[in-house]
């Protein structure tokens, strides 16, 4: 029987499932996010960083750096920013030739004593009158400022050095937020090393001390005229960028270089310019071009074997933790398919045309089982105790009449029987009265069924009957424990407004009364619906096939979550769990709670038979007036199976039809389930059945009863998750790549096709960073007060 679209409902709760666990892995990625050192926001950020370097031919390094410089808003201004280098007789004797310009308002900053700029000694209302637009160079431990006669001396290759620490400062007017560009100039003094048989710097333009994150970091090095070959090594463990444009020129580029990574550069030059380089002043003729790119090399390979091995190791996670994802979904897949296969009836009883040998209760909780997999969902209990209703309405426990009580307030029905009833409403419809209506309440019952023929009102009037009392009625009328039970209910409830005549409001308003006796009887009634099904002994429970693989699911995917967010992986990780979560949800629709002991059971079968005969054979119009008699008790079950909107309305169509005569309407008694399909009364079931019983056991106010990403923003989380795809696809890349095993004979070729001068020098060469040594001459680091 086809009610709904089961696929398309798990595929709906698979897709919002997958939609509720994104944002719940955004909120866990936010807190891992914010316990990491790297995630503490930085209130000043160098947005780009440029350099425009050239090395010199006397050993020094003029530069040029382009900084746009952005200053969040915090409780104090902005209005000194710095630079911080490492002066040493080894590789950095000084820095000259400084001028500093603000780009961005067009002012030339002139040179100023520390003293009359420290923060310390000049208010922040003197400030942009007093230290404002100027700069300085100050030794950050004496306070004392740096001129050219603190120049270290240099000192050789196998002589200690002396070092000191300096800081380029500039003062900027009182900033609350904003961002500026500066352009500064300055010289590098004697940072070269004369070799062999060439020429040797090492520069650290960001120091691992550096605490300042860089969005853009770019450059270009220039060499000295003469130069008859260059090489250029970019020492960096995030994702850098060189390219040699020609033999004097090189470029570099790197993005987001975080708090404490250093960027270190080898320049390495030959010159014909002999001369030159015998006059720069630190000299190493222990080592040469060659020796030089070897120890690169090495550095290189030693590099390349790290990232592959940790390449490779975090590949082999991801696997290990891939493969509960791909075992779990499996077997959440085939339990579903196995628990929906055993929740259906497989004997051979296809059609059953008589009524089942158990309540309308029970058969609602087993077809429930085999057309939903489930037999105790809030949906199945409302067509139990739906289909309990009715059968006492068929029995004659009580009647049913359209629209509210309201409109038979002058009618009295106390002792009324069913055949008075009937005779009451056929003269209201005719508009004839007679010794037991008068025309008074003629006219109270035409209005109440008119409302509910042009559906004004969805209410329904309860009557029980006073046969329902006696004591032998429920045995002459063969009620079940459930039927007993509930008409205890409404006894009950009859008792407490003193009437036999119930609105909905009024049984709502009884029943829905916290501990009073009919909540106790509502219990029990609901205990007996359940007795009445586990007698039949028909549910068999689904744990290896549900419960254990969902419980390990749930429980696995909140570790494999909180894991993949802090490692690079962390898009594969959330796919993965996103997907895990979709076939957890999809297969818990789509599969059965509950299965059969035995698909072939007698009960069963009559049941599912029954069904498929309601379903299949419900169409009337062959059929005339007095067949809809016979369907008094197939109504019952209609209902328990979730078919009586169907069935009423194939009932209006043929009631409606002309060849329907008078005679033959007269056939059918106002006050029993006629008043489902009668045309001017809409579905009991569908409409004021349905709401008056729209109940589960679990409640009790109803009428019966006592569901490291970035995750800042869209953008960048969208960065960030490219980011990490992308970091997979390099690792995979590593990971399969062969060490380069690098030639140390100068020239030759080695067994990998590199020649030892080649590495880092070859015409058009470009390549990226790697996590080489550090230390190199400036070892910038960067802030602001």
């Amino acid at each position: 029987m086809k009610t709904r679209t089961p696929i398309l409902k798990a595929l709906i709760y698979g897709i919002v499932a997958v939609i509720v666990y994104c944002l719940i892995a955004a909120g866990i990625g936010n807190f891992i996010r914010s316990m990491s050192p790297q995630s503490i926001e930085s209130d000043l950020v160098y947005d780009s960083l440029d350099y425009k370097v050239q090395v010199l031919k006397n050993g020094d390094m003029t530069m040029t750096q382009t900084i746009a410089v952005n200053m969040s808003d915090r409780k104090r201004p902005w209005r000194q920013l710095f630079q911080e280098y490492n002066l040493s007789s080894a590789n950095l004797t000084n820095i000259s030739d400084i001028s500093v310009t603000n780009l961005t308002t067009g002012e030339q900053y002139s040179r100023k004593n520390f003293s009359f700029v420290d923060t310390e000694k000049v208010s922040i209302d003197q400030w942009n009158t007093v230290a404002a637009r100027s700069w300085y160079l100050v030794d950050p431990v004496t306070k004392q400022d740096i001129t050219q006669a603190d120049t270290l001396r240099v000192s050789q290759h196998n002589e200690k050095a002396k070092t000191r620490g300096v800081e380029l400062g500039w003062n900027i007017p009182l900033t609350r937020s904003g961002v500026q560009t500066f352009r500064i100039t300055m010289t590098f003094k004697d940072v070269a090393t004369a070799l062999q048989d060439g020429v040797y710097t090492m520069w650290e333009p960001i120091s691992r001390w550096n605490v300042i994150p860089i969005k853009h970091l770019t450059g270009t090095i220039r060499y000295p005229d003469k130069t008859t070959a260059s090489w250029m090594l970019m020492h960096y463990t995030g994702k850098g960028k060189t390219h040699k444009v020609d033999n004097k020129t090189f470029t570099f580029s790197a993005d987001n270089v975080q708090r404490s990574r250093y960027v270190d550069f080898v320049i390495l030059y030959r010159s014909s310019d002999v001369q030159s380089v015998q006059q720069i002043s630190r000299k190493n003729t222990d080592r040469s071009v060659k020796t030089v790119l070897n120890d690169e090399k090495n550095q290189a390979e030693q590099w390349a074997l790290k990232q592959r091995t940790a390449a490779r190791n975090r590949l082999t996670i991801l696997i290990v933790c891939m493969l509960p994802v791909i075992v779990m979904i499996i077997w959440l897949v085939a339990g579903a398919v196995h628990t929906k296969k055993r929740a259906k009836y497989r004997g051979d009883i296809e059609y059953f045309r008589d009524l089942p040998a158990i309540s309308p209760a029970a058969a609602a909780r087993l077809y429930g089982v085999m057309e939903q997999g489930k037999s105790a969902s809030a949906h199945i209990q409302q067509r139990a105790l739906s289909a309990t209703m009715l059968s006492l309405v068929s029995k004659h426990a009580l009647f049913i009449l359209p629209g509210s009580a309201r409109g038979y307030e002058n009618v009295s029905f106390d002792y009324a029987t069913a055949a008075q009833i009937d005779s009451m409403i056929q003269s209201a419809m005719r508009g004839t009265s007679t010794t037991q209506v008068s025309e008074d309440q003629i006219s109270s019952i035409r209005q109440a069924v008119s409302d509910a023929a042009a559906q004004r009102s969805a209410d329904m009037t309860y009557i029980l009957s006073l046969d329902s009392f006696e004591n032998d009625f429920a045995e002459k009328h063969h009620l079940s424990q459930s039927e007993k039970k509930l008409l205890a209910v409404l006894h009950e409830v009859s008792d407490k407004k003193n009437t036999l005549v119930l609105s909905n409001d009024d049984i709502k308003e009884i029943a829905g009364t916290r501990g009073s006796v009919c909540a106790s009887l509502i219990k029990l009634m609901y205990a007996k619906f359940d007795a009445e099904y586990d007698a039949l002994r028909v549910e068999s429970g689904t744990a290896v096939y549900r419960a254990i693989p969902r419980t390990l699911s749930f429980l696995l995917i909140i570790a494999l979550t909180i894991y993949g967010l802090t490692t690079p992986y962390f898009a594969a990780y959330l796919i993965a769990s996103a997907l895990w979560v979709f076939f957890l949800f999809f297969t818990d629709v789509g599969g059965a709670h509950v299965i059969l002991k035995d698909p072939y059971a007698r009960s069963a079968g009559e049941v599912w038979g029954l069904a498929r005969y309601l379903n299949d054979f419900s169409d009337f119009s062959d059929r005339g007036i007095a067949d809809m008699h016979l369907w008094d008790r197939y109504l019952v079950y209609a209902a328990a199976f979730g078919m009586s909107s169907k069935v009423a309305k194939s009932m209006r169509t043929l009631a409606m039809q002309q060849s329907a005569t008078e005679e033959d309407m007269n056939m059918l008694p106002y006050t029993s389930t006629s008043w489902m399909y009668m045309p001017w009364h809409h579905s009991f079931y569908a409409s004021s059945a349905s709401s008056a019983v729209t109940s589960s056991p679990s409640t009790n106010t109803a009428i019966w009863s006592d569901g490291l990403a970035d995750f800042s923003s869209f953008d960048a989380f969208t960065e960030s998750f490219n980011s990490s795809l992308s970091a997979i696809q390099d690792d995979f890349a590593t990971a399969i790549k062969p060490v380069e095993s690098y030639s140390s004979s100068d020239g030759s070729s080695g067994s990998s096709g590199w020649s030892s001068e080649s590495f880092g020098g070859s015409s058009g060469w470009s390549s990226g960073s790697f996590g080489g040594s550090f230390g190199g001459s400036g070892g910038g680091s960067f802030g602001g007060r």
